[in-house]
This record gives C-alpha cells, structure tokens and sequence, in this order.
C-alpha cells in the first residue's frame, strides 16, 4: 500500500508538472470544456444548436433564439472572466494578457460546434424547404449556406470577445478599482497622483463611471437607438403629453446613466486639476518636504500604495496633509462645482421638454398663470426647471467664488 501511495503521488506530480508546462490556450480550454464548466459548455451548446434550429422557420425575426449564436459565445467568454475580478494575477500585464486569451480563444470550440451543427441542420431536408418556401427577405438566412458558416462563425467568435469586452469593463474593473486600486492605475496617468488616497479613489470613479456609461449606451440601444439632449426632451414631453411607455422610460434611464458616468469619470479629473493648480499657484508645501535623516539611519523608503495617512507618517509628515479639515476649507469645496452643473443640465431639460427655455419674464408669466386654462402640469414642470437651472447657477457660481479664494489664499508659513 505504501508503494501504491508513492507511485499515485509521482503520477500526480507529474500531472501537475504537465499541466503548468502545458499552453495557456491548453489551460483554458481544459478548464472550460473537461471540468465542472463542461457543464455550462454543454448547456450554451445546446441553447446555440436550437436557436440554429429555430432560425429556419422564423423568418420574420420575432424570437431571439436566432441570434444564440453570438449570445451563446458571449456568455461563456464573459463568464469564464468574472473570475478575474478576484484572481487577476500578480500584475496589470498578466491581467491584459488573460482578458485578450480569453476573450479571443474562450469560445473558439464552442463556435466550431455551431458552425458543425449548422451544416448538419441545412442537410435536413424540412429546414431548407422552409428557408426556400418563405416569401421576401428571410430574417436569419437571407443568402446559402456559406454565407451562413461566415456569419455563424465569424459572429459567435466577434461575440465571444464582445462578451469579454462587456464584463472586464462593467464587471472586473470596477471590483479591482475598489480592491485593487494599484493593479489598475499602472502604466496609466493615474499613477502620477502622489498621494495614495486621491489616487486610489480617482481610479474607482473612472472605473465605475465607465461601466455606468456602457450600461447607459447598451440600454439606449437596444430601445430607441443613440440620441442626444434633443432627443431626451422630446422623449420626456411626449411622456408627460401621452403617459408612460416602457422602452421610452429605458431609454431614457440609459441617457441619464451614460451622463451620470462622465460626470463620475470627469470628477476625479476635476479634482486632480484643482490640485495642481492649487499647488502651482502656492509653491512647494514646507509640511509636505522630506526630513532630513543622518547617513546611515534606517529609514523605510517604501513608496506610497494608496494606504494614506500610514505613507505620510513613514515620509516623515506625521500626518496625511490632504486629511487636514483647514487645508480643505481652504482649498474651498468641490461639491458645488459637480452639483451646480447637474442642477442646471436637469432643469434645462425639464423646460426643454414642457416648452422652450425662457428668462425672469417668462417665469413671472408663467407662475402668475398656474392653475389657469393652457397652464396645467406642464407650466409646473417648467416652472420647477426654471428655479432647478437659477438654484444650479448659482451654487456654481458659489464654489467658482470659493475655489478663487482658496488658491488666492496661503497658507502660513
């Protein structure tokens, strides 16, 4: 028995040793197609194979089982990277080299059992008289087989790698901004930021605002298409006019979320180019120098990862200056700066969507006139934008006044 134990121990020694030396492309098809994935491999197969059926008899479109042969390729690439987000590997280039592994190699034997099942259901006899026998363009077969093979080949492996493409950023990203800050900023601008907790947050917000901002855009396009300002205040007129319609309120869910996530994305901007320019117009910080250390003094020179006040105190500062309550009043406060523009942009829509935008004049009008005949819902929903723009103005002019005034300020020596 002793004998049989050390011969299944070099047997699995070996197989290890066999398996780290193998290909990763090796590696990730093991993993996907002949462990407990082969599952969900089996599975999407199997959903990708009827929607391939399905497409003969549906040739006006109404079912989505026809496009399963890109939604299937997605699904396993996309999930096959989630894990990602918990193991990416010890740095940012073995992070990039497994999402573009995965993304363009995941689900190549998924499609190439698509592309074989698809030849083998055009031998059917039944399914090519029901492609010949539709009158018109046919929605899913509108030419042979090989334009078929092309397209089922071709757009599964373009799905696979969107799939990827789709969960790095709203998915893995994002967690790795928030557990690992570090690992995402590097080889990017963001790393010039010196201190660790600026840094480290403007990471999350870009992070995050760009899923926010994909999000947004999918859900726009998938409803009414891609549109600008003009379009989301004829959208919201002519729901206040008409009632509420589901894929219009998608719609526009979708456009406010794509400019919430690049005002998400411009905030830490905002704030870094405040900063600097704080600090070109102060000069050189006395608290922020370093201490000068005897030759031969043990000091830790450990750069600063993001763990805020603990890096200033190992620099010598004893304190993270941008945790200071009197350095941040005087800097003066950035809120009013994100949320004055929000303010403005919301009431502007709210008066774009009810009627045209207009000055004192006309809100005097309109607030003497409420309740009156031709001044209903409407006229509040304007009036309340009227007061949304003038209360948005004017909290951004408040802290353009206290960002002045904080740079012209400086502080004791």
């Amino acid at each position: 028995m002793v004998a049989r134990a050390r011969q299944n121990g070099r047997m699995q020694t070996t197989n290890a040793a066999g398996g780290r030396g193998a290909s990763p492309v090796a590696n990730l098809w093991r993993t996907l197609y002949a462990t407990r994935w082969a599952a969900v491999s089996v599975l999407l197969f199997a959903l990708a194979a009827w929607g391939t059926w399905d497409s003969f008899h549906d040739g006006d479109g109404e079912r989505l089982w026809g496009a399963m042969f890109m939604l299937a390729p997605a699904a396993l690439a996309g999930g096959a990277l989630v894990s990602s987000a918990w193991r990416p590997g010890p740095s940012a280039q073995a992070l990039s080299a497994r999402f573009l592994l995965t993304g363009a190699l995941a689900a190549v034997p998924l499609v190439l059992l698509n592309v074989v099942f698809l030849i083998v259901a055009w031998s059917v006899p039944a399914n090519r008289a029901a492609v010949a026998g539709y009158p018109g363009y046919h929605s899913w077969w509108d030419g042979g087989l090989g334009l078929q093979i092309v397209l089922v080949g071709l757009g599964g492996w373009i799905g696979g790698m969107l799939g990827a493409l789709f969960v790095f950023i709203v998915i893995v990203l994002p967690i790795l901004s928030i557990r690992r800050p570090g690992l995402v900023a590097a080889g990017s601008h963001l790393e010039r930021i010196a201190d660790g907790r600026t840094r480290s947050n403007a990471v999350a917000f870009v992070c995050i605002g760009l899923a926010v901002c994909v999000v947004g855009l999918i859900l726009m396009a998938v409803t009414e298409g891609l549109g600008g300002l003009e379009d989301l205040t004829r959208r919201i007129g002519l729901m206040l006019d008409s009632g509420f319609y589901l894929d219009w309120g998608v719609w526009i869910l979708g456009w406010a979320m794509f400019a919430g996530g690049l005002l998400v994305m411009a905030y830490p901007v905002a704030r870094v180019a405040l900063l600097r320019l704080r600090a070109a117009l102060r000069g050189p910080d006395p608290a922020a120098r370093e201490p000068v250390v005897a030759r031969g003094t043990a000091v830790d020179r450990e750069p600063d990862v993001g763990r805020g006040p603990t890096a200033a105190r190992r620099a010598g500062t004893g304190r993270d200056a941008s945790d200071d309550p009197r350095r941040r009043r005087r800097s003066g406060p950035l809120w009013p700066l994100i949320a004055g523009p929000v303010a403005a942009l919301a009431g502007f829509v709210m008066m774009s969507a009810t009627g045209s935008p207009g000055g004192v004049a006309d809100f005097v009008i309109v607030v003497r006139h409420l309740g009156s005949a031709g001044f209903g819902a409407g006229a509040f929903v304007w009036a309340g934008g009227w007061l949304l723009v003038a209360a948005g103005l004017i909290v951004l002019a408040y802290g353009g006044v206290r960002v002045v005034a904080g740079l012209a300020r400086r502080e004791p020596e």
